[in-house]
């Protein structure tokens, strides 16, 4: 079997990301000391192949993707250059400090630990680039000489501008598959729908299942054999015993030109389509784009970033569950996503661990004595289980400029420049989003008038700052629709919050944080402006000002009922959370989901990297990540509700999405196979109802427990 073309000569781009994982106890069956199982899949039906219900993160013909634009800045500031980073040694620079260095550089021994200094140590030639910046009194980014952070603003607009023509090119490569932007240069990518489509094409006997007892149940045919000639690099297959050792005169099997897969699963197959697919993708980016870009292709996202590296630059690995555990054993703990900090750290102490290997022998109850139940993803994420969804995005509602301040701010005054320069950037921002709707509505029309509107409007201008002592703060105030928006507009209502909020806290008077000796004046270490709230216009407008409060009488009395609507799901919200009662209701079918914060579940991942993990990776965008949780007195079990509703709201979405791939992968006199079940059949939630129900220990405090708690709170 062939599967087209590809191989080296492909792109590719993308970085990690978050997400819900079920309970180890509800993903496998094996030991709870054992290391992965070599095929976790040892039956493939029917129904994993054509139900739309089965679309769930635990079937075996599940494909992720993981694609990262190879030292994305410097490949974006080299196109601008005309100059290719991969013949000349280039590097970003911010400051006096590298985000990105050019593969040409990285041969000289420069890395992101270098500094300019000691990067033109190693190499005299090299060619330092530093991103864009505004100076004060600039109406838009640009590329000075010598910037400094005392007085200059860094702006990742130009990486941001060709992040998004990337992602767009994923999106129109691949329509039926779920793209969630994981950082400016990375993204993840679920194949499993279209997978289905390429096998249903390549093996049309597949489309109905035998006329036997089992019906769909029936387990599928013998898979056939793969040649693994077009579809990039295979991970090395080493066999290891029940203890987790490799195996005695075991040599490894790595698929060539000239070799097959023996003895493939269907899982392999899958897997072996979504190669398929991202050769095509990668293909399209560096065609369409000119970036070049290394990918990885497995069952899930841990596994699917973890071999995306395995082969940079310009190059994809599949990982297939046969090679899993030999991977996963030598690999070192921090290299997990979310254990590369202090929660890794913490885990390999307690058990003297320095690989996921050393981890295998430690069973799972211990780990809970430990840490409680949020534990079991630890030990499924170490044994390659991980269930988080890839999450197409929905468009931004917020948008951040922000300023880490050298020196701190301790007068009034001293914040005016800043807010100045915040201004420009958000309004550079908002009109670069209007310009690029702007081509691609000419893409669509050639007709379109040439005239740039206004196509997205925020409702609040939203105020943020640090203190040294006593941490972050924010004001808000409604931002007006004006013709001709310019940095006026937002610094006129900037400087009001900021004036309100300086009478507030005291800035520059006598110090009233702590008594007598103790008292400290009030220090600002960082200040953002936002827009919040950014709405669209309706389809079919003429102009703005009608949706966003001006215009007739009639879009006026329409700008007052959608103004009640959101005051009555306001108190409908309350009134909910009175009853202990998380509700979402789906828009397609009306179907409404419960979830009582009472309930404790046994499954919480981390949401988000606190940092970047990928030597080319830098994103400035939202600084308050790191902030510790804002929501006050917020409590576990509404976190812990919140997530398990999340899981049934993706589970209801993916069913909803699974119908359209059966209406597209075949047709209407055969669809009837994958339509039987009803919406609310096969989309229960990861985590057993036996599971909910039973008792564990109490977890101990620790740093563990604490980080959890913060993941809990940040994806509230």
């Amino acid at each position: 079997m062939s599967f087209g073309s590809g191989g080296k000569d492909g792109p590719i781009m993308a970085r990690a990301s978050h997400g819900s994982t079920a309970s180890l106890s509800n993903l496998t069956s094996q030991k709870s000391t054992a290391p992965p199982e070599e095929n976790p899949f040892p039956i493939v039906t029917y129904r994993h192949l054509l139900s739309a219900g089965s679309l769930t993160p635990s079937n075996p013909l599940r494909v992720i993707a993981h694609c990262d634009v190879d030292a994305a800045y410097a490949q974006f500031e080299a196109q601008r250059l005309g100059i290719d980073s991969f013949a000349i040694p280039l590097a970003v620079q911010q400051w006096s400090g590298l985000i990105a260095i050019g593969y040409k550089a990285r041969e000289f021994g420069i890395n992101r630990h270098c500094d300019i200094t000691k990067a033109k140590e190693l190499c005299p030639d090299i060619m330092a680039v530093h991103v864009q910046t505004i100076a004060p009194g600039d109406s838009e980014p640009g590329y000075h000489a010598n910037p400094k952070p005392e007085t200059h603003k860094v702006s990742l607009d130009p990486y941001r501008r060709e992040s998004r023509k990337i992602l767009a090119t994923f999106k129109a490569t691949c329509p039926l598959g779920q793209v969630e932007k994981a950082s400016i240069d990375e993204s993840y990518f679920d194949l499993t729908l279209e997978v289905r489509k390429l096998i249903l094409h390549n093996y049309p006997h597949l489309k109905r299942p035998p006329e036997t007892a089992k019906g769909m149940d029936e387990p599928l045919p013998t898979p056939p054999l793969i040649e693994w000639d077009n579809c990039g690099e295979l991970m090395p297959i080493k066999r290891l015993d029940e203890d987790g050792a490799p195996m005695q005169n075991e040599d490894e099997f790595v698929p060539s030109q000239e070799h097959q897969l023996i003895n493939p699963t269907w899982t392999d197959v899958a897997l072996a389509h979504g190669a398929v697919l991202m050769t095509k993708v990668r293909k399209a980016v560096l065609e369409q784009n000119g970036y070049s870009t290394s990918a990885g292709i497995a069952s899930n996202k841990t596994l699917a970033k973890l071999c995306s590296g395995y082969r940079k630059p310009n190059n994809q690995t599949t990982l297939l569950p046969r090679a899993v555990p030999a991977f996963l054993r030598d690999l070192p703990v921090g290299k997990i996503r979310f254990l590369g900090g202090k929660l890794g750290k913490e885990i390999g102490d307690l058990w003297d661990a320095i690989t996921v290997g050393d981890l295998w022998s430690v069973p799972l109850e211990s780990m809970q004595a430990h840490f409680g139940p949020e534990a079991a993803w630890v030990h499924a994420v170490l044994r390659g289980i991980d269930h988080s969804p890839v999450s197409a995005r929905i468009a931004n509602k917020t948008m951040l400029a922000s300023k880490n301040l050298r020196p701190v701010i301790k007068r009034r005054d001293e914040a005016y420049g800043w807010l100045d320069t915040l201004s420009t950037e958000l309004v550079a921002r908002l009109r670069e989003v209007w310009e690029d709707e702007h081509e691609a509505s000419k893409i669509d029309d050639p007709k379109a008038k040439s005239t740039i509107l206004p196509t997205l409007w925020p409702k609040f201008l939203v105020l943020r700052f640090i203190r040294v002592r006593g941490g972050p703060r924010s004001r808000q105030s409604a931002f007006p629709y004006v013709d001709n928006l310019n940095k006026n507009d937002v610094l006129k209502v900037a400087e009001r919050l900021w004036n309100e909020a300086c009478d507030e806290m005291r800035l520059g008077m006598k110090p009233i944080m702590g008594n007598g000796a103790d008292a400290q004046p009030v220090e600002i270490v960082t200040i953002a402006l936002g827009f919040s709230g950014l709405e669209r216009a309706e389809v079919g407008q003429k102009t703005i000002e009608g949706f966003f409060g001006g215009g007739s009488s009639a879009n006026k009395r329409k700008r007052v009922e959608e103004e009640k609507e959101v005051k009555d799901d306001i108190a409908n919200a309350i009134e909910e959370a009175d009853e202990n009662v998380l509700r979402w209701k789906c828009d397609e079918c009306g179907e409404q989901i419960k979830q009582h914060i009472s309930e404790i579940t046994e499954s919480i991942s981390p949401v988000k990297e606190q940092q970047a993990e990928t030597e080319d990776f830098f994103d400035d965008e939202n600084p308050f990540d790191n902030i510790p949780a804002m929501k006050e007195g917020e409590s576990d079990a509404k976190a812990n509700a919140q997530h398990r509703l999340d899981i049934q709201i993706q589970d209801h979405k993916d069913w909803h999405f699974a119908v359209n791939l059966s209406k597209q992968a075949w047709p209407e006199e055969e669809r009837s196979v994958s339509t039987s079940s009803s919406p609310q059949v096969n989309r229960s939630t990861p985590t057993s109802s036996s599971t909910q129900s039973k008792k564990v220990k109490k977890p101990k405090k620790g740093s563990l427990q604490s980080f959890f708690a913060k993941q809990q709170s940040s994806q509230q």
